[in-house]
């Protein structure tokens, strides 16, 4: 079995498990930094005064791919070494490239609805590409702090997906759903799952920050799962096998490599680096799958 389909079924299983341990039925689970992280793509089309076709930036993706395929010393379809790609790899190179694609129907994706897509013929823009940087770059704050950590390279850019007004004939911003809901119903403690109309005009990268660090406080004790002190649990003789998709396009892996930083240092301070790495691994490990989006392949 490949990677990618083992992290998939994996994922399923997870996602019934969790539900079943905690009695939710259909109820869904958030996390304040990672359900506020999906607003972050419509945040930076905002300033940037562009809303990209969709096509625009898969074609970026897919040019990113095929760029960076290979510098694991394998070419096979896949970006295994998205660290390496995201170092070297220049996404101007991409700019003037041309896709064609055609009309698609609308998508009723309970996770991510898209709306019906017109036929698109075009090239890649200096405007796309400046999204798509923005993106890859992470959420930093008007100070230029670190807030939260982005997608690597090789991943789609399914939250930055815009809306055809046939009306306009314009590309408009599309408020991705994944993200709407956790600050309108759990930090504004409204009765909605999306913002009203206007209300999202004056939301900043600041205001992103805000919400995250809102959500921290509020639920830390139910919804965080960053402690990163496992003594107890592996002093009972527990085993972690944590599995991460490289090319994951709504919780970024950098993410977990973040968490599993963090656990090493804090259960072992006083050790190197390589002896703490190597006491960590006889019961922690982490696996990134090349290829691997989230749940699905790239």
């Amino acid at each position: 079995m490949f990677g990618y389909q083992a992290h998939h079924e994996l994922s399923l299983i997870r996602k019934q498990f969790t539900k079943n341990v905690f009695g939710m039925g259909d109820s869904k689970l958030y996390s304040s930094y990672q359900q506020v992280q999906h607003l972050y793509s419509n945040v930076v089309e905002k300033p940037l005064g562009y809303y990209p076709p969709p096509y625009d930036l898969e074609k970026i993706a897919n040019l990113t791919i095929a760029a960076c395929d290979p510098m694991d010393g394998k070419t096979d379809g896949l970006v295994a070494r998205t660290d390496l790609c995201k170092l070297n790899f220049d996404m101007n190179s991409t700019l003037g490239e041309a896709y064609l694609c055609a009309a698609t129907p609308a998508s009723t994706n309970p996770y991510n609805p898209t709306p019906a897509l017109p036929a698109q013929n075009g090239t890649v823009s200096a405007e796309g590409i400046a999204v798509a940087a923005k993106i890859i770059d992470g959420l930093r704050d008007t100070q230029g702090r670190r807030d939260y950590l982005s997608y690597q390279p090789a991943a789609t850019f399914v939250d930055a997906a815009t809306t055809y007004k046939d009306d306009t004939n314009s590309w408009e911003l599309s408020i991705s759903s994944l993200g709407s809901e956790f600050p309108v119903r759990f930090i504004k403690l409204l009765d909605a799952s999306t913002f009203d109309a206007g209300t999202f005009d004056n939301v900043t990268y600041d205001t992103l920050r805000g919400w995250m660090y809102t959500g921290w406080q509020m639920y830390e004790d139910t919804l965080q799962t960053t402690w990163p002190d496992l003594t107890p649990f592996q002093a009972a003789g527990g085993k972690v096998l944590h599995f991460h998709g490289e090319s994951d396009n709504s919780v970024p892996t950098a993410s977990s490599v973040r968490y599993h930083e963090s656990v090493r240092s804090v259960m072992y301070p006083n050790m190197t680096f390589n002896e703490s790495t190597e006491a960590l691994g006889r019961w922690y490990r982490l696996f990134l799958i090349p290829g691997a989006a989230d749940c699905t392949t790239n």
